[in-house]
C-alpha cells in the first residue's frame, strides 16, 4: 500500500491537471488526496472493483485549474499536497494545497537570486520538511525548507545542476538525482543528512557503461 508521504511524481514531461481517485474499496487503499499528472487520464480501473481514476478538473482546457504546468507532487498528509510547476508567462514556483479538491493553492517563497527557469521536482518528508529541485545557473539547484513555507537555496551548489528527482528517506535525510558540474557530465546523486540545506555529490562510477547521451532522471 501507498502511503501518502510516497507520492512522489517528479517528471519534467508533466502536463496540464491532475486526476484523483474516485472511491474506495478500503479506507487504508487509495485516499482521495492520491494525485497523478496528466491533462487526461483514462477510467482504468486499477483493480478489479476498486478504484477509478478521474479528471479533477474540466477537460479539454482545464480552464479552471489554479497551476498550469505540474512538474511534481509530494503529499504530506491528506490535507498537505505540494506541488512544484507554475504558469508559462509567470515563472515556476512551490505551491500548497490543503483542499482535498485541489481547487486552491497557496504559492510558497523560493529564495532564488537567479531567476528560476524550471521547477522539476519536490519530495516532502512532513508538512514541514522537504526539498525542491530544478535547473541551476551559475548558483543553486535545490532549495529545501524547514516550515513549509519558506524554501531557501541549498549551500555549496556553484555551476550548472539539473535536479530531476528529489526523495525524502526519513530522519531528514534527502537524495536526488541530477546532472552538471557538481555531479558529473553524465549524472550522479545528490545525499543530504540535514534536511536539504547540504548535498554530498555522489558520481556515477566510470566503469558504469553508461551511455555517453544519457542523462540522469529516476
Amino acid at each position: 500500500h501507498v502511503r501518502p508521504s510516497q507520492h512522489h511524481i517528479p517528471t519534467p514531461s508533466a502536463r496540464y491537471c491532475a486526476t484523483r481517485t474516485k472511491k474506495r474499496k478500503k479506507k487504508h487503499n487509495m485516499k482521495l488526496s492520491t494525485f497523478v499528472l496528466g491533462a487526461v487520464a483514462p477510467a482504468a480501473t486499477l483493480a478489479a472493483n476498486e478504484s477509478q481514476w478521474i479528471d479533477l478538473f474540466h477537460p479539454p482546457f482545464f480552464s479552471d485549474c489554479p497551476i498550469g504546468i505540474i512538474t511534481g507532487l509530494s503529499c504530506a498528509s491528506d490535507t498537505a499536497c505540494f506541488v512544484s510547476g507554475g504558469q508559462p508567462t509567470s515563472g515556476f514556483h512551490v505551491y500548497e494545497s490543503t483542499d482535498q479538491h485541489f481547487r486552491e493553492v497557496d504559492t510558497l517563497t523560493v529564495d532564488a537570486p537567479v531567476p528560476i527557469d524550471m521547477l522539476l521536482s519536490i519530495g516532502m518528508q512532513d508538512a514541514t520538511t522537504g526539498v525542491v529541485g530544478g535547473i541551476g545557473l551559475l548558483i543553486d539547484g535545490t532549495w529545501y525548507t524547514k516550515d513549509g513555507k519558506e524554501f531557501k537555496a541549498s549551500k555549496g551548489e556553484v555551476g550548472l545542476l539539473t535536479t530531476q528527482a528529489v526523495y525524502p528517506l526519513g530522519n531528514d535525510h534527502f537524495a536526488f538525482v541530477g546532472e552538471g558540474t557538481e555531479e558529473g557530465s553524465l549524472g550522479g546523486v545528490g545525499y543530504s543528512k540535514d534536511g536539504g540545506e547540504f548535498f554530498i555529490a555522489h558520481k556515477w562510477p566510470t566503469d558504469l557503461g553508461t551511455d555517453p547521451a544519457a542523462t540522469a532522471r529516476y
